[in-house]
């Protein structure tokens, strides 16, 4: 399925801000949230392995190690902090280095000891799996986010899950997505209906940007209309949020709308960036016609 994404400038909301603003901070939420859920079950997964008999004198010295290693450089810190110069001594750098040299050798053998290891606990290893998925499940029930935006912090989650370094809090700054997906994908001539996720209000003639047709000055100001998303329900009724948007391109013909997504980033201490993307399945749109001759530089 070819995809392709459409980006356009959004003025500051102008329907529910306070409601968006509150999706923003439950949606950062609930990524910490499933960034600690993460974070243990790591942490049981090797607890797990490390108490298996053949892993233990690995785990052991490997940890010996490192601690060495560790005590070695606040030792050459504090050297380099009284001299105020990159200093140190032959002797810590090829203590530092030889122990480099086996913490680098143990991690090999412990990999290997792993793949062992888990095939025969793989009972204990599917539990501690299975009371992940039930934790993030109750956490999604809880979390107060509509779904097309917690779909988005969980797509996240997954893909910082799939890293070999662990996943690290984030800091709440004010960014935030808000978003909807359309299960069957929504044509672009229903952005201009009553579909109940998205809606754009006001359809734009084509003409609008026609460059021979329409002077600039006009079409800056004929493509601005508003855009309408689902943020939440009441009463199994949608809840809108609206902002300005700047609609400077057309979407394809045949193009049919899958996600929408609106962001928020902050451009300095006082200002937000707003954008919208448009997330487009543009396989039943006609290919552009490619000139057969030419010059192009």
């Amino acid at each position: 399925m070819p995809v392709i994404v459409y980006e356009y400038g959004l003025s500051a909301p102008k329907v529910n801000a306070a409601l968006i603003e509150e999706q923003f901070r439950l949606s950062h939420k609930y990524r910490n949230m499933l960034t600690e859920i993460e974070l243990k079950r790591r942490e049981k997964l090797r607890a797990v392995m490390a108490s298996d008999p053949d892993m233990v004198p690995f785990e052991a010295e490997r940890a010996e190690v490192q601690t060495q290693i560790t005590s070695l450089r606040e030792e050459v810190n504090a050297i380099r902090m009284a001299a105020r110069k990159r200093a140190a001594t032959p002797e810590q750098s090829k203590q530092i280095k030889t122990l480099s040299a086996r913490a680098k050798v143990l991690r090999s053998e412990i990999k290997d000891r792993r793949k062992r290891v888990a095939a025969e606990v793989k009972p204990e290893l599917d539990a501690i799996q299975d009371e992940a998925v039930q934790r993030r499940q109750e956490e999604r029930a809880k979390c107060g986010v509509y779904w097309g935006t917690y779909l988005l912090q969980e797509a996240a989650a997954d893909q910082a899950r799939d890293q070999p370094m662990p996943p690290k809090f984030t800091r709440w700054n004010g960014d935030g997505r808000v978003s909807v997906q359309i299960q069957q994908g929504l044509p672009k001539v229903g952005l201009w209906g009553d579909n109940r996720q998205i809606q754009v209000t006001n359809r734009i003639d084509s003409l609008v940007y026609d460059h021979e047709v329409t002077r600039r000055g006009d079409r800056r100001r004929l493509y601005r209309t508003t855009l309408r998303m689902r943020i939440g329900s009441a009463d199994r009724q949608p809840v809108w949020a609206e902002w300005g948007i700047a609609m400077h391109r057309p979407i394809p013909d045949g193009a049919v709308v899958k996600v929408v997504t609106v962001s928020r980033r902050r451009c300095n201490s006082t200002q937000w960036w707003w954008r919208v993307q448009f997330t487009l399945d543009t396989t039943d749109c006609k290919p552009k016609a490619r000139p057969e001759h030419g010059v192009v530089a």
